[in-house]
């Protein structure tokens, strides 16, 4: 008791040496004693320090108590820490036991940590006991200064019931007072029931001699009251409390960033958060469990949201929203929205399955909306299957409805098809297979008790997103004798049931009378052609068909049953061009196409070279051979383009049509890749550069950009879409499949 000293004021343990305080079951105390001094002072009532980490040790066990230990200075300069207990690389091991009323006093320079103090490679296990009533600057009850607290996973852990400081790593104890962790630092674990601020920093770097930005992490632990995350990252953890992911800011009020230019903006990217977090302007959530609502005036990335979303600013290009989502002023360009939706900005993206509500002040571009839309803004584009109500504004064109087909209790499936608001769609024929004893008799639309009807080839407006069930009659019983006056119905069958090899056989009508029209419907396989199709009688006599286009073929029905078979052989004829082109990629009927206009040739006799990129030569020599190649008397404007290149009339051509332009007023660049962003530009200037109405919808599109407004076109008219996450790619290389691919899609919609 009331010993001094200017280190370890009760006691001091060296390199080598180990130190039990108490027994766990009698009572060991260091009471009263002081280090004071005006040079550097540490450990009012244990000092431990070793040369090597680990290489001295204290103990406290239950029972044992340091109290009114003390830290005085009279010096600005020196640095005084661990009122109660210092260990620089040493282990401290606390069991039990309490550290109580310790201080560090006096100056305000460098008093740190007043119950304990760790530096260097030093250890805490803290399996025990309590620090309380401890007092300094920084970390009242502890400062890590770059060590490890940390506790056995069967401990109950110390409570440090004050303000901890943190520069190095927290994995264990329970901390209900204010947490500090720092720029270097990280907690991976822990109870803290009072407030944690995880914050970033500059630290300078000396091999490099510049400043270097740090962020503090938080990478695992219990959370439960107020989280604040200053520019730093939040990885994984369970926060039952508030969470706030913000900037830091500069003394001048600045965002803070390092010399290379990186800002300290708050990143979370995983954890489980059952309270409230707010998302501050810049900073961004890419992961994470959100049971609560979650306010957010930057960016989310990823996540699932099971409570409200109200979105203030920024954008969102992905995760899960199954709570009601109120976009006030955010760009939405992905995600998977299962809630409500109440927009007063942007829809610009994502699939929506709930009810969407878009004001006065906002406005649809894109997206798949699953369920009804109340529109009183602006609807620019997107496709809706649901209905779509209100007093606002639609781009018919732009805005595609979902007609699907229900089979009502037959069998088979048929595909959804995809058709412009406000235009008249003719129903097809029946693809489903009849239930036993009955036959198709009409489609009935969006319900099987409503009114509206719809036969094959009947045209219906379509204004919403609309559902056909297919409606089955009764087949009238046969007639016999010399007395019936109804008419006998025939099987209509197919050899193997619809599919045969490498292709596949639909049939209007199951069963039919005699005089009745049956057609058929052929549709090959990808890389097969239709080789033979009959349709033959109960006798074998084959009937004739006509062939009506389209891939169908009618045939009038006889006195008895009918058996239809077809045979497709493989489609070689992209053979004749090229042998690099196999049938199952997703080019091979653009560059069929192409190679059978005339449109392209390959890259020697054999090959066509699909993954080489496209120059921009070549795709206008494309675009000039698919507008028939014509001639014109115009000056070549560029120095690089020789009168006897392969493409100088192609270039000529599309000069003199505006579709192109040189990379400077003298040079084209005809062997240059092109990007993304020119093919779309030729592209919309080849078709005359048609108005577009509203914006691309992509993130790396300005509005500005020369190639806006081709950008909008081409995903206006589904001739291509973005690279994903709300990006078109725009510099992205062009492809020679690629190129051909797009200007199929254009030339044969």
């Amino acid at each position: 008791m009331g010993c001094t000293s200017d280190k370890g004021g009760g006691v001091i343990v060296t390199t080598g040496a180990s130190f039990v305080l108490g027994d766990g079951s009698s009572p060991a105390r260091i009471i009263g004693c002081t280090v004071s001094n005006d040079s550097t002072l540490m450990g009012g009532g244990v000092y431990v320090t070793a040369g090597t980490p680990g290489d001295a040790s204290f103990t406290m066990n239950p029972g044992a108590e340091i109290r009114s230990c003390t830290v005085v200075s009279d010096s600005y300069s020196s640095w005084n820490c661990g009122g109660g207990v210092f260990i620089q690389d040493g282990i401290f091991t606390m069991n039990g036991g309490t550290i109580t009323d310790c201080h560090v006093t006096e100056r305000e320079a460098t008093r740190r940590g007043g119950g304990v103090c760790l530096t260097g490679g030093a250890t805490m296990n803290a399996n025990g006991g309590q620090i309380t009533r401890c007092t300094a600057r920084l970390g009242g009850a502890a400062y890590n200064a770059g060590g490890t607290i940390q506790a056995d996973a069967d401990a109950e852990g110390t409570t440090f019931s004050g303000a901890v400081y943190n520069y190095g790593t927290i994995s264990g104890g329970v901390f209900p007072g204010d947490v500090t962790n720092q720029e270097t630092a990280t907690i991976s674990g822990g109870t803290f029931t009072g407030a944690v601020t995880n914050n970033a920093g500059i630290t300078y770097d000396f091999q490099s001699q510049t400043n270097i930005l740090s962020q503090g992490k938080i990478t695992g632990g219990d959370f439960q009251c107020l989280v604040t995350n200053n520019g730093a990252s939040i990885e994984n953890g369970t926060f039952t409390g508030s969470v706030v992911n913000k900037t830091a800011l500069d003394q001048t009020g600045n965002t803070l960033e390092d010399n290379d230019g990186k800002q300290a903006l708050g990143l979370i990217s995983g954890g489980t958060f059952e309270g409230p977090v707010t998302n501050d302007a810049d900073c961004t959530i890419s992961g994470g469990k959100f049971q609560s609502t979650v306010t957010s005036e930057g960016y989310l990335e990823d996540g699932t949201f099971n409570g409200d979303v109200t979105l203030n600013n920024g954008g969102v290009t992905g995760g899960v929203f199954k709570g009601t989502v109120n976009n006030k002023a955010s760009y939405v360009a992905g995600g998977t929205f299962n809630g409500n939706v109440i927009n007063d900005f942007l829809l610009a993206g994502g699939t929506y399955h709930g009810t969407v509500t878009n004001t006065a002040k906002g406005k649809i571009d894109k997206g798949t909306f699953l369920g009804d839309v109340t529109n009183n803004g602006q609807i620019n584009g997107g496709t809706f299957s649901g209905a779509i109500t209100g007093t606002g504004t639609i781009v018919p064109v732009a805005v595609k409805l979902s007609v699907s087909f229900d089979p009502n209790g037959g069998s088979g499936a048929m595909d959804p098809v995809t058709v412009d608001y406000g235009a008249t769609y003719l129903f097809p024929e029946n693809g489903f297979t009849a239930p036993e004893g009955k036959r198709f008799a009409h489609w009935a639309i969006d319900s099987l008790d409503g009114g509206t009807t719809a036969v094959p080839g009947g045209g219906l407006t379509i204004l919403r997103g609309t559902t056909a069930y297919a409606v089955w009659e009764d087949i009238p019983a046969s007639s016999g004798g010399g007395g019936g006056g109804g008419r006998t119905s025939y099987s209509v069958s197919t050899g193997k049931t619809g599919k045969t090899g490498n292709g596949t056989l639909s049939l209007s009508d199951t069963t039919a009378r005699r005089g009745d029209t049956v057609t058929i419907t052929v549709k090959p396989d990808k890389g097969y052609t239709l080789e033979t199709l009959t349709v033959t009688d109960s006798r074998g006599s084959a009937l004739t068909l006509t062939d009506k286009g389209g891939g169908k073929f009618a045939f009038t029905m006889p006195s008895g049953s009918v058996t239809v078979n077809a045979t497709f052989m493989e489609d070689n004829s992209i053979l004749n061009f090229f042998v690099d082109v196999p049938a199952s990629a997703y080019y091979y009927d653009a560059v069929k196409w192409a190679a059978e206009q005339g449109i392209t040739g390959g890259t020697d006799e054999n090959h066509f070279s699909p993954d080489a990129s496209c120059t921009r030569a070549q795709i206008v020599t494309f675009l000039w051979q698919a507008a028939g190649s014509p001639v014109v008397n115009y000056i070549l404007p560029s120095e690089d383009v020789a009168e006897s290149s392969y493409y100088a009339e192609a270039v000529r051509w599309a000069a003199s049509q505006g579709i192109v332009s040189g990379i400077s007023p003298t040079h084209f660049g005809p062997d240059l890749p092109c990007t993304r962003a020119q093919a779309m530009t030729f592209l919309y200037g080849a078709m005359g550069s048609p108005a577009v109405t509203g914006g691309s919808g992509f993130l790396d599109v300005d509005s500005g950009a020369y190639y806006a407004g081709p950008v909008a076109w081409a995903v206006e008219n589904h001739i291509t879409s973005g690279t994903g996450n709300g990006l078109f790619g725009t510099e992205d290389p062009c492809t020679r499949a690629q190129i051909v691919t797009f200007l199929f899609g254009l030339y044969e919609k």
